[in-house]
């Protein structure tokens, strides 16, 4: 004889009992109560840690990962001891260029309101003006 589980709210659990009493679990925990939530997490934990999935990649994959674990070439080093040579050497300007006073500039306008330019013409146009030409 099966009776089944009722859960809190009225609706049918996923346990049922057989005559014996002994819980059968039912395959949908759908509408399980707390006590049976937990029977099924402890199965299904359990049953994952005992039957690990197969890696068949990973002793493959652990010598190709020792093999390319090599110590830095010369060019890794190279480049290291550069780019830490190059950002010194950027500092250092940027220190200098700050500690500079600062150079006064001409704007535009202020260049064409008191800068005529030479006029190469000039010079012979007068004396062809003296002559009377």
């Amino acid at each position: 004889m099966t009776s089944l589980r009722f859960a809190a709210d009225g609706t049918p659990c996923c346990c049922a009992f057989d005559a014996a009493g002994n819980p059968i679990p039912m395959t949908n925990p759908r509408n399980a109560c707390d006590e049976c939530q937990a029977h099924f997490a402890a199965q299904e934990e359990r049953a994952a840690t005992r039957y690990p999935v197969p890696d068949s990649y990973e002793p493959e994959l652990k010598q190709l990962r020792a093999a390319s674990a090599t110590a830095p070439s010369f060019e890794d080093g190279w480049k290291e001891r550069r780019t830490a040579e190059l950002a010194a050497q950027r500092e250092r300007m940027s220190a200098h260029l700050d500690a500079l006073p600062l150079v006064p500039r001409l704007t535009a306008a202020e260049v064409h309101a008191s800068y005529a330019p030479p006029d190469p013409y000039a010079k012979d146009l007068d004396k062809m003006r003296r002559e009377g030409r």
